[in-house]
């Protein structure tokens, strides 16, 4: 009996990558089925925990796509309405996707579609807003099933008032967004308005400033400590310590660029308190400004311009703002009328009695709301150099930042860390 010749080991060698392929295929198909399943399970699990909270959830569809290089939650025809203790506000977001790449489901890309409609309920009349772009998308990065990091980017963003009050901005060309979760509960974030066109027929007069309807440039890089307390109570949070440390802001609005840095937080009745460094360029402009808005009374115009153009001469053009008794203040004059109003629920003075105490966490001494706030010293910011530079990346977004004017006030400066980010 003959035999046919046997296969020798280079036939075999041949043919081994081949199966090594499919089987890495095969595994990655199961390894995609299971992990799509759980995904979508998580999903309905959180819309369950959110139902039972008091919250309304509706949607049309929900499935979990992107095979084989990424998991995409698609979820269309979302209505979300918040229970009446948060004031019962409303979205509609006609659909959004959500989506990460297979080897890592720890940050997630999250896109918007058109329309989203916002209904909420502002001094008592209840408001629907339809926001429009071109672009819109989140960027989500946890760690420990929490997020760590969040940035946002949208374009050409155009606001409409369906019902209700009308919004002071109508349309917003470019809204960048970047923050992240530091160590000892601190929040560090940076945020960047370009274009935002004001809409003039917001009744409130200074929304028709003489410096014109649109404002270039918005700017902030700010640092919130003891962000944490502000699940429990503003008042908790500022009188633990708590405190947003603007470390720089930027306005460019018609003939004026203001750049600012300073700390605020809440007294005791919630109120707004601190103080800013402010660097003006143009204090005739300004003026002028605040006059045409009726934020200052004819008779201080003359004082507040000496004021502008001594520091001008002697402090490099800043002069000092002081946030009071919900008032702001600029050498001894109240700008704006009275801001009275408190930001937040706190203990009644009128009566005399005692301030109430509140615990923090559940447990541990109360905190006297009486006593003053100490401020921690901060740590250096990642986005410190985010007025330094033309560009900067921060989560997965490009943030374009024009030069910015020099910090010439040594009062500025102090505030803004000197090396760059670690």
């Amino acid at each position: 009996m003959m035999l046919g010749p046997a296969r020798s080991p280079a036939h075999l060698t041949l043919y081994a990558p081949f199966a090594i392929l499919v089987l890495v295929l095969v595994v990655h198909a199961i390894y995609w089925n299971v992990i799509s399943r759980h995904i979508h399970g998580e999903v309905e699990a959180w819309i369950g925990n959110k139902t039972r909270a008091g919250y309304m959830i509706d949607h049309q569809t929900l499935k979990v796509g992107g095979y084989p290089f990424r998991f995409t939650i698609h979820m269309t025809h979302n209505d979300l309405t918040a229970p009446e203790s948060e004031d019962g506000w409303r979205i509609f977001v006609d659909q959004w996707k959500a989506s990460a790449q297979f080897y890592n489901l720890n940050h997630w890309i999250i896109t918007l579609g058109e329309p989203v409609l916002l209904d909420v309920r502002l001094g008592g009349e209840n408001t629907r807003y339809a926001l429009t772009f071109e672009n819109a998308r989140f960027s989500v990065v946890t760690r420990k099933s929490a997020i760590d990091q969040l940035g946002a980017e949208a374009t050409n963003l155009v606001v409409t008032t369906e019902t209700g009050s009308i919004p002071p901005v109508s349309r917003i060309e470019r809204l960048a967004l970047a923050a992240r979760v530091g160590e000892e509960n601190v929040l560090f974030g940076a945020i960047e308005l370009e274009g935002l066109a004001l809409n003039t027929n917001c009744p409130e007069p200074w929304m028709r400033p003489a410096s014109g309807d649109t404002i270039r440039l918005m700017q902030l890089d700010s640092t919130l400590t003891n962000f944490n307390a502000l699940v429990q109570s503003p008042l908790v949070w500022a009188r633990t310590g708590g405190h947003l440390a603007i470390r720089q802001a930027r306005l460019d609005w018609g003939s004026v660029t203001l750049t600012s840095s300073g700390d605020v937080t809440l007294d005791c009745d919630g109120r707004p308190e601190g103080q800013l460094s402010v660097m003006i360029s143009n204090p005739e402009s300004l003026l002028s400004i605040m006059e045409n808005a009726r934020l200052i009374h004819d008779e201080h115009g003359a004082a507040l311009l000496k004021a502008m153009m001594a520091a001008e001469r002697e402090n490099a053009g800043t002069v000092l703002l002081r946030i009071q008794d919900g008032g702001l203040f600029m050498n001894s004059i109240q700008i704006g009328g009275s801001y009275a109003q408190k930001l937040v629920t706190g203990p009644d003075r009128s009566g005399g009695g005692a301030l109430p105490h509140y615990p923090v966490n559940g447990n541990g001494p109360p905190y006297d709301l009486r006593e003053p706030v100490r401020c921690r010293e901060l740590p250096p910011s990642p986005f410190a150099d985010i007025m330094r530079r033309q560009t900067v990346e921060r989560a997965v977004f490009r943030i374009r930042r024009p030069p910015v004017l020099p910090v010439r006030s040594r009062t500025v400066a102090d505030t803004l860390p000197s090396g760059p980010p670690s």
